[in-house]
């Protein structure tokens, strides 16, 4: 093999392996992209259900339940924002319990059971 063959087979070797470090480096990116946008998600769903929980303790320390409002996607409790975006409400109530279902964000949704 002489030196120019040499010289041509390095060349394609170095472009052999340009070519696939920068494949690895791509789908490297896009993997870390796609974790960042499930992470993000995730986040956004805890922090919704986090906040579900904090409105059934509220509720269930005061159990003022003729105090709650829902007008324009607000949830009121004693004419005082409770919870925004709220897509769906619905109250029942009886004498042993009351039933909120509710979502919120559109993402998350809970039925809350409180005992009186």
């Amino acid at each position: 093999m002489n030196l120019s063959n040499k010289k041509a087979f390095s060349l394609i070797e170095l472009i052999v392996c340009i070519f696939i470090v920068s494949l690895i480096c791509i789908y490297s990116i896009y993997f870390y992209k796609e974790i960042f946008v499930k992470n993000e998600q995730t986040f956004q769903d805890e922090k919704t259900k986090l906040e579900l929980l904090n409105f059934k303790l509220f509720l269930e320390k005061n159990l003022g339940f003729d105090k709650l409002s829902y007008k324009n996607r607000n949830l009121y409790y004693d004419n005082s924002l409770l919870l925004k975006d709220v897509n769906k409400y619905t109250l029942t109530t009886n004498s042993k319990y009351a039933s909120i279902n509710i979502c919120l964000e559109n993402r998350v949704c809970q039925e809350v059971v409180i005992v009186k």
